[in-house]
């Protein structure tokens, strides 16, 4: 295998921030797969910074996208999007170790 996306990392990233809630399910559905809003967003975060970043030669930190929740009620606040990328960052520079993550 020549390319690995850490999402598996960028995860455990995630979670070791203020946006993980305590028995909350914040970034998976059921333990393993991704949610639909903050999941999903984290993992293209970091399928962006490994692979287009390069290319591209922009980092996805900074990205003024926000996700939206199924229900189109709720927008990631900027602070979350910016944790979230982050998270990413420090995964693919560091795809086998948790990383903690500047929340300012």
């Amino acid at each position: 295998i020549k390319l690995i996306v850490p999402t598996g990392t960028a995860v455990m990233n995630a979670r070791a921030t203020s946006l993980n809630v305590p028995d909350v399910k914040e970034f998976t559905r059921d333990g393993y797969h991704l949610s639909l809003d903050k999941g999903r967003y984290l993992a293209a975060c970091t399928v962006f910074e490994k692979i287009i970043a390069p290319i591209v030669g922009k980092s996805v930190v900074g990205n003024s996208y926000r996700a939206r929740s199924k229900d189109k009620k709720t927008k990631m606040t900027d602070h979350e999007a910016t944790v979230l990328q982050r998270c990413a960052v420090a995964a693919v520079g560091k795809q086998y170790k948790v990383s903690k993550v500047s929340e300012k």
